[in-house]
């Protein structure tokens, strides 16, 4: 079977990415403690062959037609999409966290309540 023929028998198309990071370019403070390190992401852009990077953020407008572009392409190419917005944020690497909890007592009874975030501040 080639990948054209691949490609026409995909039905659903999911697509999934921590949007306000790559758009707003600030990393997330949660406001309890759990606050997101590391230098600033930014996005590498590609438009008509040419690479556009902007270090203040100004072609936020030219990517966002550009995943709407996109999306709209999937759809008149009848392909179902579902887009996963707003991927939940906590501020901590959850699985840094939870080991490091194991690691000081192995026998704690560990529940989510350790690693919260309120909804207020999403």
């Amino acid at each position: 079977m080639t990948t054209l023929n691949i490609i026409h028998r995909i039905e659903y198309v999911i697509l999934s990415s921590r949007w306000t990071l790559g758009m707003e370019g600030v990393r997330f403070d949660n406001k309890e403690g759990g606050i997101e390190y590391g230098r600033k992401p930014h996005l590498d852009f590609v438009k008509n062959g040419k690479y556009l990077y902007r270090e203040d953020y100004q072609h936020r407008e030219e990517i966002s037609q550009a995943y709407i572009n996109y999306i709209q392409s999937l759809l008149d190419a009848e392909k179902k999409v579902i887009l996963i917005y707003p991927v939940p944020e906590t501020g901590w690497n959850v699985p840094r966290y939870i080991s490091r909890y194991y690691w000081i007592d192995p026998n704690s009874d560990f529940h989510s309540s350790i690693a919260s975030t309120s909804r207020e501040v999403l």
